[in-house]
């Protein structure tokens, strides 16, 4: 059974604090591996090329705006007059209509230079959509926003790499980083999870019959339910509380660093490594206010 346990002896904030340029440099493979053996989690540190602050306010100030203009690079969900699927804006909303949950999707290709006769399936095709950006005529800090947030894509790519690389070298695995070589199903996201929601709207969301639970062992309410992701994540949480971590049957909050991105490993990973590297199961407390987060997903082929 997963028990809580409060803070005072949280083992999570022993978790490692890598310093981006050594590992870079490839010097912090046996500490990559070591820190996702025992915690399923590690933080980056000392990143040159992360704007966090600023980052989180175009995050802020793009969701504010008004809904109408969003939805100018909405998917073709939200908007039918466009023909983006995978990248640009979306959201959940509540039964009043109103968002709760926003994002805005970001790939690595600003083209796709084929047609669907040139790939083997519809999702290869999906994958490689071009970015959809604002434009000056409905956010007057288009430029702005698309300049940063192409440096924070180009930072975790980077990033995310070498962290592949350190594990596929520590495990003698030459393989594993073989399969991250093109990583076009790779993803940053903006996140916004709004305050204006309740326990209905979250079964809403992921589906009340799939067997999430929406509140914790002690009762209180999760926004996002127990989950492992899919490969390595790199997740910016700009100080934003609420993120916690099973370790050792445990739920513990996650610590934010200022400044930092919290590098986890998610059930392929585990499969692809015959187990030596485990999945990350966590989940998101509704912190009762608006809460912000970006994260990065690199995935392999």
């Amino acid at each position: 059974m997963v028990v809580e346990l409060d803070s005072i002896n949280n083992p999570l904030l022993s978790a490692p604090k890598l310093d981006y340029s050594r590992l870079v440099a490839g010097e912090l493979q046996s500490e990559v591996i070591s820190s996702l053996q025992e915690y399923s989690v590690f933080y980056v540190v000392n990143i040159p090329e992360l704007q966090a602050e600023a980052e989180e306010q175009l995050i802020r100030d793009y969701f504010e705006l008004p809904l109408r203009v969003k939805e100018k690079c909405g998917s073709r969900k939200h908007n039918p007059a466009n023909k983006n699927i995978l990248r640009g804006y979306g959201n959940t909303k509540n039964k009043a209509g109103q968002p709760i949950e926003e994002v805005f999707s970001i790939g690595q290709f600003e083209e796709r230079k084929m047609s669907i006769s040139d790939v083997s399936c519809q999702a290869e095709f999906i994958s490689k959509e071009a970015n959809v950006w604002p434009t000056d005529d409905v956010d007057s800090k288009a430029a702005k926003f698309r300049r940063i947030l192409e440096r924070s894509f180009s930072t975790r790519l980077n990033i995310a790499r070498h962290v592949v690389q350190a594990i596929s070298t520590a495990l003698d695995y030459p393989d594993f980083s073989e399969l991250f070589r093109e990583a076009e199903f790779t993803s940053l996201y903006l996140k916004k999870y709004s305050s204006n929601r309740d326990k209905e709207d979250n079964s809403q969301i992921y589906g009340a019959d799939a067997g999430y639970t929406f509140t914790t062992e002690g009762g209180a309410d999760l926004v996002v339910p127990a989950h492992k992701d899919t490969s390595v994540t790199l997740l910016a949480t700009y100080s934003n509380a609420g993120l916690q971590a099973e370790y050792k049957g445990r739920w513990y909050d996650v610590p934010p660093v200022r400044d930092s991105l919290l590098g986890m490993t998610g059930s392929l990973v585990e499969t692809l490594t015959d187990g030596q590297v485990p999945a990350l199961n966590h989940r998101v407390l509704d912190i009762q206010g608006d809460r912000y987060s970006a994260p990065f997903f690199f995935n392999p082929s």
